[in-house]
């Protein structure tokens, strides 16, 4: 067989992806080894000077880039994001649903209902919104690929990541299962990445404090994005359901 054939199959069609949450972390990291890449990039979240300063960055390599300020809770604003992209862009091919908070104060006996509907609303609805919002265009194109960043208590609940949290990335994952069971036939995948502890902004809201040491033995936002830049690269006949990475030495919270 020639080896060359299967280039065909690769997933490569328009090169046009969003990535939420692209203000710091993850969503960095995924949005600059996409540009390094060469896919053209929207970089969306609030605040705006720093996804300014990554599409200046993404486009010093030579891609396209925009900076998107939008709240991925409010569906009329995502609609309008991801409309504004597709007319500068072009259609998008690559959805990263990364944006994502946790709050202080996570045991149930503690978890006041307005910080559970605010936490649901960015994790599982914002994921939901972008979601919606491509899904037309993949179908019209035929293809498409939605990578989910949820959590390691997305598998298996975790008192350290809270109620809420846990609850809100098991529904981010389930989601991201469901696109695959009913759009396949539409040439559209989804991946799930599940990262135990990355040493991102997100520590800062733990109960306890984490000291330097235990940050500097967890994850790193760039090992997350190799992991999705994996499930980016795979060709079309390829599906990852889930992948988990975690810290090599574990975390006691």
């Amino acid at each position: 067989m020639d080896c060359n054939s299967l280039d065909e199959n690769i997933f490569q069609a328009n090169k046009v992806a969003i990535v939420t949450g692209a203000s710091s972390g993850i969503g960095k990291a995924v949005a600059e080894v996409l540009a390094s890449e060469g896919f053209d990039v929207a970089l969306v979240a609030r605040r705006i000077d720093l996804v300014n300063e990554g599409a200046k960055r993404a486009r010093q390599v030579g891609v396209n880039a925009l900076a998107v300020t939008c709240d991925v809770s409010d569906r009329r604003s995502v609609d309008d994001a991801c409309k504004g992209i597709a007319t500068e862009l072009g259609p998008v091919g690559v959805l990263i649903n990364n944006a994502g908070l946790n709050i202080p104060n996570r045991r149930l006996d503690q978890l006041d209902p307005e910080d559970w509907d605010k936490l649901m609303a960015v994790n599982l609805t914002g994921t939901y919104n972008f979601t919606h919002s491509v899904l037309p265009g993949m179908r019209k194109m035929g293809e498409g690929l939605i990578v989910n960043i949820a959590s390691g208590a997305a598998l298996q609940a975790s008192a350290a990541a809270g109620a809420a949290y846990s609850a809100s990335k098991a529904a981010v994952r389930s989601l991201a299962h469901n696109i695959n069971l009913e759009e396949w036939e539409n040439g559209i995948r989804a991946s799930v990445i599940n990262p135990g502890e990355v040493a991102t902004e997100i520590m800062d809201q733990r109960p306890r404090v984490i000291r330097q040491s235990e940050l500097d033995l967890m994850l790193r936002p760039d090992d997350v994005a190799r992991a999705v830049m994996f499930v980016v690269g795979l060709p079309k006949r390829a599906t990852i359901g889930d992948i988990s990475i975690r810290p090599t030495v574990p975390f006691v919270p």
